[in-house]
């Protein structure tokens, strides 16, 4: 229903906006303004996209299923976001000695990880 909503809306009002963030502020109805908001959520890969498209939209997500979905997909995102933490992991290299990635905290490192059946 929102979908067919949101479509008809955006065709009466001829929704000229280019980017999201602008067709999205440019919605009158907060309800529908939600139901695209979400429908682009799949759409966003980083937290640094998550920033400047949804974020701005924050106080629409009212609910507490809304809250939950919201910093569900912000704790996704924030894992891998520039700047984050490494994930901590530990491994074995080349020597049997046991290295974990938290060894390296603060240095530049490059991982060329590989299965027993490839070549380096």
């Amino acid at each position: 229903m929102g979908y067919n909503l949101l479509r008809k809306y955006g065709s009466e009002k001829q929704m000229l906006a280019t980017s999201f963030v602008e067709k999205a502020k440019s919605i009158c109805s907060d309800s529908i303004r939600l139901a695209y908001v979400i429908s682009w959520i799949p759409n966003i890969n980083s937290y640094e996209q998550f920033k400047i498209n949804i974020e701005p939209f924050k106080k629409l997500f009212t609910t507490p299923d809304l809250k939950q979905a919201y910093q569900k997909k912000v704790d996704e995102l924030t894992v891998y976001a520039k700047g984050a933490p490494a994930y901590n992991f530990t491994l074995k290299d080349t020597k049997d000695q046991t290295v974990s990635m938290s060894d390296f905290k603060g240095k530049v490192v490059v991982m060329d990880i590989w299965a027993m059946w490839c070549a380096p």
